[in-house]
């Protein structure tokens, strides 16, 4: 009996697959009087009436119900006795086509499918296998897209392993608690909507992400340069994600903390960083820098101490405000490009004393103008008074002009780990934070272990060197024991290089062996660009000692110097089964 059940399956499957139909059972099995004879009856799929049980709040699918509002005769029925099993089939179907796209995916495709999910075999390239062994033969299994393997593995639970319950608040809830019994939770604060914490309101919900390689790399370079912002469309709630951002030896960004929590305001902030602060104690960043939101910056000066020595606004989203308060100007649009060509000057003149001619002439202009009136009352409201936070001129050597370290992550994290789609659950949201967490401390292992990583920094200062071989030599000359001055070769005017001490920075030039914290230029690219100069460069090779410039070749081992307590945990709570950090791993081979 159980080799005819096989071979009456397979015989089935190759005529569903043959006819595009398939035979469904409408009720169960039935039995004579003395259960001595067994009857199953399988039919058309497409027979029978489509009633539904929409509530209109979603459309019919494209391809329509596959009930054809009749009845099919075609039929298949089995007969099983002591001694035979028989078997009855009407193969004529009446009152529809054989559409491919009422069919569904066979079940052994399915599990073939699953199979390779399991393997590690990611969607898309199960896809690429399927159209490159395409047979020129129009079957189900030749058309599947993506969406049919996501909606596979959901049908055999393999790729959404964090979904502890269907319920998305319970299987968030889950995930909670299960990081609370384990060794490294990285959980510190959550509070749920329904329950009480003062000063945050009944109905808010917050939770604080701070692992333990998060706190290691905060503590490492937290008197450094920390941006902080938040971003939304990361779940169907409207939850805000706000992340701090701290700048590491190699220029590149590392997201050290994580709030989820439904509003941004200062209430909310102060909890965050209180949090933060019962963790790792006070620190201070030398650069503080956000948006244009008040809100992070008063909530870190009541909780942290000291206050930081610059604060700073970020000039991508100074940049983005002005421009949509042009419409505030009624004039012409020569008018509002005279405007906005005024303010980029101003937001990128690295002079102190032109830059205050400059305002100063610049709010004559719009007091001029009754069309420039309005513009004019914002501009003095919002920016003139704090000016010091967003004027290239205030900022030297502080090396940093906008925040996109930590757009580029929240970009990251949106398009790569959320797939572009908005994300509708908070336990899919908390389950790629922490995979794009290990993501980056496997990144930062790498560059470690490497020595650095080739990014745009390094590729321009390798770029300015090239062009500081064509200097001519007799336009520099030393003022000082640590100042040299370099004639520009486009300008009529001399450009000031000085030394600085060595530091531990990774950013180097791979010729001149020096990092760019070494030197400082009066150049507009090095005050604005923050980078190498090409004068930096010719001073360096033409004019300093091989004596005086110690070439960097220190070489750390991560495992011994650095942060490499960079466990993941984190995953391993719903995913992994092993409970190694990084370090013991790499100690393996």
């Amino acid at each position: 009996m159980i080799s005819f059940c096989t071979e009456f399956n397979d015989w089935r499957q190759r005529e569903e697959i043959s006819t595009s139909t398939r035979f469904v059972q409408h009720r169960g099995v039935k039995f004579n009087k003395n259960k001595t004879v067994t009857t199953r009856k399988y039919y058309c799929h497409r027979s029978g009436v489509f009633n539904s049980k929409s509530m209109g709040k979603r459309s019919l699918k494209i391809t329509g119900s596959c009930k054809i509002n009749q009845c099919c005769p075609s039929f298949i029925r089995i007969v099983v006795t002591d001694n035979n099993v028989n078997v009855t089939y009407c193969k004529t179907h009446h009152g529809h086509q054989n559409d491919i796209k009422f069919f569904p995916i066979p079940s052994s495709v399915q599990e073939t499918i699953a199979d390779k999910i399991k393997n590690g075999v990611t969607p898309n390239a199960i896809i690429d296998q399927i159209r490159d062994n395409f047979d020129n033969k129009i079957e189900k299994k030749n058309i599947i897209t993506t969406k049919d393997v996501y909606n596979i593995s959901t049908k055999f639970v393999l790729l959404h392993k964090y979904k502890l319950h269907d319920i998305d608040a319970l299987s968030a809830d889950l995930q909670v608690k299960r990081f609370a019994n384990s060794s490294s939770n990285p959980i510190v604060f959550y509070k749920t909507q329904g329950t009480e914490y003062p000063p945050l309101d009944l109905d808010d919900f917050m939770l604080i992400i701070l692992t333990e390689t998060q706190k290691a790399v905060l503590h490492k370079f937290s008197n450094g340069k920390l941006c902080i912002d938040s971003t939304h469309g990361t779940n169907q709630y409207n939850f805000n994600l706000t992340t701090i951002v701290v700048i590491d030896e190699f220029g590149e960004g590392y997201p050290a903390a994580f709030c989820i929590s439904t509003k941004i305001d200062e209430v909310h902030m102060k909890v965050f960083f209180s949090k933060i602060k019962e963790v790792m104690g006070c620190f201070t960043p030398n650069v503080f820098m956000s948006d244009d939101v008040p809100a992070f910056w008063n909530a870190w000066i009541n909780i942290m101490w000291p206050i930081p020595q610059h604060r700073l606004l970020c000039k991508w989203h100074i940049d983005n405000n002005w421009r949509k308060n042009l419409k505030k100007i009624s004039g012409s649009q020569n008018v509002k490009a005279y405007v906005y060509k005024t303010l980029r000057v101003l937001l990128e003149e690295p002079n102190e004393t032109q830059f205050e001619e400059l305002l100063n002439s610049f709010l004559s202009k719009l007091e001029e103008e009754p069309a420039l009136h309005n513009f004019k009352t914002y501009f003095e409201r919002t920016y003139v008074h704090r000016k010091k936070l967003w004027a290239a001129c205030y900022r030297h050597q502080v090396m940093l002009n906008t925040n996109m370290v930590l757009e580029a992550f929240h970009k990251t994290l949106k398009h790569v780990y959320l797939k572009g789609k908005k994300n509708q659950r908070l336990d899919v949201l908390l389950w790629h934070l922490l995979k794009s967490l290990r993501d980056k401390n496997f990144e930062r292992l790498i560059k470690l272990c490497n020595g650095g990583k080739v990014n745009h920094y390094v590729n321009a200062i390798n770029s300015r060197h090239r062009a500081a071989a064509q200097i001519n030599i007799s336009g520099i000359h030393q003022v000082s024991e640590i100042t040299w001055s370099v004639t520009s070769e486009t300008l009529d005017q001399n450009y000031l290089v000085n030394k600085h001490e060595l530091c531990s920075c990774k950013i180097i030039c791979v010729a001149c062996k020096v990092c760019i914290h070494l030197f400082s230029c009066t150049c507009y690219y090095y005050t604005i660009k923050n980078n190498m100069c090409k004068h930096i460069h010719a001073v360096n090779i033409n004019m300093v000692d091989n004596e005086v410039v110690i070439p960097r070749t220190d070489v750390c081992n991560p495992l011994i110097t650095d942060e490499v307590c960079m466990k993941i945990p984190i995953t391993q709570q719903l995913s992994s089964v092993s409970t190694e950090s990084i370090g013991n791993k790499l100690y393996e081979f």
